[in-house]
């Protein structure tokens, strides 16, 4: 066609006929100078290649016209269809045409050879057909192809890779059909197929979507229905809105070494989050799965995205997401809260947490009276709302903010960092086989103890101090030794104003330690500093200081500040080390020690350290490793504090159960019992430790008490409880032992012996089934009293005389013994009742006399 001259137009128009021809050459360069072909109901192939020379040239389908173009289009011609008709584009595109489509209209690719798809919205349908592969590239200012109506695939269609700037798509705002034989390959990084569609839709897969899909995202608030006979193998869903229906045709994850990721809800979201209707198939790799939930315009439910397993990688909440936990989930790396203002509701769930926790912004856990918290990675809590049933120690974990535990805190390694941030509600347990609280946590009521585990544990600041707030302790296999609260003494602080007590490698160049203005670490400026390097070297640098003088302690707590940036290559494995010594040679022991990664400021607890303590003792800061791996190493506020022993006491209101293991009570240290005990393990005392048998706040002060085999002694012994104690074994006390004030103390045949003092207060009752009676019960070379108001039973098997130490004047004497108790001191005087129950006897023997003021009785 010629190039028409200025202001005239060169047409050809198809109207209901077919035209065909072997080549077109449009001349036309700008309009309105156009070169024109119109079809309306016609059909016009060209069997070899377009050629146009600019906008000018232009083909126009303006009602049920069909256009096929077999070979080349080359120039940018504008391609313009207004009705419901039909553009075959049978080869490649060479150029940047214009191409302009409506409802109803459709363009087919349909190339034997290969094609590239032009990425624009095409307002009706899209198919591809042919051999040929057709490729959607990301070579243009945007890669994405919209198909607004149908999307039929009966060819093979490939995605270039894209960016996330510039993602390359088949975004279908209709209907899709992947026929028998047909491909769509989308393996690439940013390529995918993305639904988007205010009515509902459909995708029918009976052909292959290459295996792994790079993303499969829904945004359509009204459904996205899956249907075919073969499956989708996704990397990542993004479930923006809506339900996609029949997700079990999804496959998430490719095995191997692969990862898998579903997103729910998108950043200002204004509908629900998006969701599978039921679980798809999980098939992912050793790279695990990523959930990461967005914005919904309302709170939401972690659902089907969660596999049978209940794990996953990571899990990250953006901006207003309020997502509640629906299964109880194991994150294995890290849980993130990213960007916004989002909240996780555990719910009536169990939340295990393998990895770290990163406050990216604040965010907030949300638990309750159902909700359970498990910690199995170091990491820091920024506190919990509405608190947690069950809260399980595993690993070091920093509270940075508060928790109230309504059920049970487990305490099974590593440190709770809590400082003042925990609380264990009325009624609440403390189980513990090991690990620690590094701070005692505010009891609202009582609290239980159970220790576990095998070996021998230590009590520590989880044993209430308070006297009425202990309920229950059980004990374990390994037995359990009430400690010694711990007093501190500070030994060494150092703000590091300087370097001038430290000795190494000080200096201002690469590999060496020096001060700075800075305040990276979280301390108060100066800090210390470590300068990295620009080149790669194995070493270690290092800077010491000491002696500090821990004479006189067996353990230490220390305590520092720490910030880290770089992260760059390393050629050989790199550390950060604070390390302890008994001489500035050495031997060097770990104190901390990390591998290298940078870190923002953190403090760094070390509790209860004894290696090297007890004399001098040095501290050591190291860098070991690739010294090309850091910028700068920061640290700050080395505390060390000496723990001295303070005596304890342990109130058990509830039941001590000594059904597993032994209970050592520890020098220095005092045993309450208030409530009952269970179980034959032995109560473990010393020189100097005390045992109470005390009333308890119910009803008649607490039953009477069976004491197990008590070994090693005791200091002080002492009955304060009506219904009494009955002694399960002979004692030997260093202090005194005392029957108070109405309460009784049944020695059976065992005797209490030792240096120690005793005495019997008014209306107290000893019993005792000793053959010497009472001063067979009581062989304690210290002094002895016993007020004329006591009461004395006799309830031996054996004959029994009343001994030398039954007093003169006693208020109530009661003889329980077939085989005879027989009056052997001075002369008595029973203030009240003498009652001789029946079988039993009682002699007084030659030359001796009992006066009873009271009542005589026999029974």
């Amino acid at each position: 066609m010629p190039q028409p001259s200025t202001g005239h137009t060169c047409s050809v128009n198809v109207n209901a006929g077919t035209l065909t021809c072997g080549s077109l050459t449009m001349s036309a360069t700008t309009a309105p100078e156009n070169d024109l072909l119109n079809i309306s109901t016609g059909t016009a192939t060209i069997s070899g290649a377009s050629t146009t020379n600019g906008a000018g040239c232009q083909f126009n389908l303006t009602s049920t016209g069909i256009l096929n173009i077999v070979g080349t289009i080359t120039g940018t011609p504008k391609f313009s269809l207004t009705s419901t008709g039909t553009f075959n584009i049978g080869g490649s595109i060479a150029g940047l045409p214009t191409l302009s489509t409506v409802s109803g209209s459709t363009v087919n690719y349909t190339g034997a050879s290969a094609q590239t798809i032009y990425p624009i919205a095409y307002q009706g349908n899209l198919g591809l057909s042919g051999s040929g592969v057709k490729t959607i590239s990301n070579t243009y200012t945007s890669n994405i192809v919209v198909v607004h109506e149908n999307f039929i695939n009966n060819s093979t269609l490939q995605m270039s890779v894209g960016t996330i700037a510039l993602p390359t798509y088949l975004l279908l705002i209709g209907n899709g059909v992947n026929n028998p034989g047909a491909t769509i390959t989308a393996t690439a990084n940013y390529t995918g197929l993305y639904f988007y569609s205010a009515p509902g839709q459909t995708f029918t897969n009976n052909g292959t979507i290459t295996a792994p899909l790079a993303n499969l995202t829904h945004d359509s608030i009204n459904g996205l229905t899956l249907s075919g006979s073969n499956p989708i193998v996704a990397t990542r869903v993004n479930l923006f809105k809506g339900t996609i229906t029949n997700s079990n045709k999804i496959t998430l994850g490719n095995g191997g070494i692969s990862y898998a990721t579903v997103q729910r809800g998108v950043s200002s979201n204004t509908a629900p989050a998006g969701s599978f209707d039921v679980a798809p198939s999980f098939n992912v790799g050793s790279g695990g799965l990523n959930l990461l939930y967005d914005n919904g315009s309302a709170a939401y439910t972690a659902g089907f995205e969660v596999p049978g397993s209940n794990t996953c990688y990571a899990f990250y909440i953006f901006d207003a997401a309020d997502v509640t936990l629906g299964s109880d989930l194991t994150i294995s790396n890290e849980l993130n809260f990213y960007v916004g203002t989002p909240t996780l509701r555990i719910g009536a769930h169990t939340l295990t947490l393998g990895g770290v926790i990163t406050y990216t912004v604040p965010g907030s856990i949300k638990g309750g009276v159902t909700s359970n918290l498990i910690m199995n990675g170091a990491t820091t809590v920024n506190g919990i709302t509405n608190g947690l049933n069950n809260f399980t120690i595993n690993a070091k974990t920093i509270l940075g903010g508060g928790i109230n535990v309504n059920g049970m805190l487990t305490l099974t390694s590593g440190w709770l960092v809590n400082g003042s941030n925990l609380s264990m509600a009325n009624g609440s347990t403390i189980t513990r086989s090991g690990g620690s609280l590094l701070a005692s946590p505010t009891f609202i009521g009582t609290v239980n103890l159970a220790y576990t585990g095998g070996s021998a544990i230590v009590t520590g600041l989880e044993l209430p101090v308070g006297s009425s707030v202990l309920n229950n302790l059980a004990t374990n296999a390994g037995g359990v030794n009430q400690h010694a609260t711990s007093g501190t003494t500070n030994l060494l602080t150092d703000a590091f104003p300087n370097l001038t007590s430290w000795t190494g490698n000080k200096g201002s160049s690469a590999g060496q330690f020096t001060t700075s203005p800075t305040a990276n670490a979280g301390g108060t400026s100066p800090e210390a500093e470590f300068i990295g390097s620009v080149t790669h070297g194995n070493a270690t640098y290092s800077i010491y200081r000491g002696p500090v003088n821990t004479s006189g302690y067996k353990v230490v707590n220390v305590s520092f500040k720490s910030y880290a940036t770089g992260n760059y290559i390393q050629n050989f494995p790199t550390y950060l080390k604070l390390q302890s010594a008994t001489s500035a040679s050495g031997p060097w022991h770990d104190i901390w020690s990390m591998p290298y990664a940078p870190h923002s400021a953190t403090t760094v607890s070390i509790p209860n350290y004894s290696t090297d303590v007890g004399g001098n003792m040095y501290f050591q800061f190291a860098f070991v490793g690739d010294y090309y791996a850091t910028d700068y190493w920061y640290f700050d506020n080395l505390v060390v504090d000496g723990l001295t022993p303070v005596a304890s006491t342990a109130t058990v209101n509830g039941t001590l159960d000594l059904t597993i293991g032994t209970y050592s009570i520890g020098a220095g240290n005092s045993l309450v019992l208030s409530g009952g005990l269970t179980g034959s393990s032995a109560i473990v005392g010393s020189a100097t430790s005390n045992l109470t048998v005390s009333a308890s706040p119910v009803v008649g002060g607490g039953p009477n008490i069976s004491l197990p085999l008590v070994t090693g002694g005791l200091y002080n012994f002492t009955v304060s409880r009506p219904l009494g104690a009955n002694l399960g074994s002979a004692l030997i006390i260093s202090g005194a032992a005392n029957i108070l004030n109405n309460c009784l103390l049944d020695c059976g045949s065992y005797v209490i012996s030792g240096p120690g003092s005793f005495s019997i207060s008014p209306g107290a009752t000893l019993k005792t089934a000793h053959p010497s009676g009472v001063a067979g019960s009581i062989v304690l070379s210290g002094t002895k009293s016993s007020s004329i108001q006591a009461d004395y039973v006799f309830d031996g098997s054996a004959p029994q005389v009343t001994g030398f130490f039954l007093p003169a004047e006693i208020r109530n004497l009661i003889i329980d013994n077939a085989a005879g108790v027989t009056l052997s001191s001075t002369d008595l005087i029973v203030d009240g009742d003498l009652t001789i129950n029946s079988g039993k006897l009682f002699t007084v023997g030659t030359g001796k006399q009992v006066t009873v003021y009271g009542t005589a009785f026999l029974k």
